[in-house]
């Protein structure tokens, strides 16, 4: 199983589910992400982690299957250095 964290790309196969889901979520994740290349999770995530469109924690986390998961420490590190996270971490 692949744990991703901030700094790594992620595979074109998992970025489709990962738009996929944020967007199920209420994050507006550019749909032209879903037919692109392999992706950064930073990049994925930045509209998940601030904004009107920030996610929880949780809910960010929660995206994956058996083949992919996402660290929620990392994601929390991310997120905390969103300038505009309303939320407290």
């Amino acid at each position: 199983m692949q744990v991703y964290d901030c700094t790594q790309m992620v595979k074109k196969e998992h970025v489709k589910i990962i738009v996929k889901e944020l967007r199920k979520r209420g994050s507006k994740t550019l749909k032209a992400m879903i037919i692109a290349k392999d992706h950064s999770l930073t990049n994925l995530l930045s509209l998940a982690c601030g904004g009107k469109y920030a996610l929880n924690i949780e809910d960010i986390v929660s995206i994956g299957n058996i083949e992919f998961a996402i660290s929620e420490a990392r994601i929390k590190k991310l997120c905390k250095h969103s300038p505009t996270r309303e939320e407290k971490l």
